[in-house]
């Protein structure tokens, strides 16, 4: 779970951001059954439903710290580095750090790849999280972040 990915800290989640993520997803939601029309989605997986787990995500409340936390677990592999717990298997950080590295700045991706080359995810909140595989993972907060 997320909550050990950040070392047993507290987690709050916004169920008002959520109910508005709901309310005002229709592009989502589009694309989402349009992956699955494309056989994009394994058998017995719902486009609603996945759409649903990516706004309970969005909706989950975590500080900078807790999220540097994830991050620097993200960095050593899957062991959280507050518990020295094994807490994310290593494919699935290899699939999260490709994931990040090609898509996690936005539009803004390739410039980042080609200007830094290293597995970052930024979003409205202004935090990025940033990931130096087998070294160190670190967030920075600035709200400018997301604006530019």
């Amino acid at each position: 779970s997320l909550q050990r990915w950040c070392g047993g800290l507290t987690l709050d989640f916004s169920n008002l951001q959520y109910l508005a993520m709901k309310e005002h997803a229709l592009r989502i939601l589009a694309v989402s059954h349009y992956m699955k029309g494309m056989g994009s989605y394994p058998p017995r997986t719902g486009p609603t439903e996945t759409a649903n787990m990516l706004f309970q995500t969005y909706s989950v409340k975590m500080s900078a710290s807790k999220l540097a936390v994830v991050a620097a677990t993200l960095a050593s592999v899957g062991e959280c580095p507050l518990t020295g717990e094994r807490c994310i298997a290593p494919g699935t950080v290899r699939d999260v750090l490709s994931l990040m590295y090609t898509c996690g700045m936005n539009q803004y991706s390739g410039r980042w790849n080609f200007r830094v080359g290293i597995p970052a995810v930024t979003g409205e909140s202004g935090l990025l999280l940033i990931v130096i595989p087998n070294r160190m993972g670190l967030v920075i907060y600035s709200p400018r972040v997301a604006r530019d």
